[in-house]
């Protein structure tokens, strides 16, 4: 069996990037669509009629790169559809905390965020989180998001808006 840091450079090697630029393309990805994932989590955790969930769970999903070392995305807009969402899911944090302890820390630091904007703001809901993994890569990204006290309706279809623009390459 091979080391996971062998793994992980083979990985990397198969589908043509390093850590460090793949994490740099993780990051503009998420900051392209960060409007479509903080709408997502406040559908996802049904905010509108449990704002306490930001206390107790998160959302989490999967990108799944459609590259290869052969055609890795160059430009900035290679970026904007160079993943596939999958496994989308709310989770408990006592549920991730089990299989991530180093998580303890960033949740309970994102919940005392949400007590104290509650405090100064009796409106306020707090901070969705986020969690977005590349298995292939061992990375995970943390993603808090303040979430706006005039929400939205609640939009069952939830799951399959967030695909459906990701797919598509568009923020909205």
């Amino acid at each position: 069996m091979k080391s996971d840091e062998t793994l992980n450079n083979n990985t990397l090697a198969t589908i043509g990037m390093a850590l460090a630029d793949a994490e740099t393309k993780l990051k503009k990805w998420v900051q392209y669509y960060k409007s479509i994932i903080g709408s997502t989590v406040v559908h996802a955790l049904k905010l509108q009629m449990t704002p306490e969930a930001c206390l107790t769970h998160l959302l989490s999903f999967t990108l799944i790169p459609k590259f290869t070392a052969a055609n890795p995305p160059i430009r900035d807009k290679d970026i904007w559809t160079a993943f596939r969402v999958d496994n989308i899911q709310v989770l408990s944090f006592a549920d991730c905390i089990a299989e991530k302890p180093q998580l303890k820390v960033k949740f309970d630091e994102i919940a005392s965020r949400t007590k104290n904007a509650r405090k100064e703001n009796f409106n306020a809901i707090g901070f969705g989180i986020v969690l977005i993994e590349i298995p292939c890569i061992y990375t995970t990204r943390f993603v808090p998001y303040g979430i706006p006290e005039d929400l939205e309706r609640w939009d069952p279809q939830w799951q399959a808006k967030l695909k459906m623009v990701i797919e598509r390459g568009i923020a909205i």
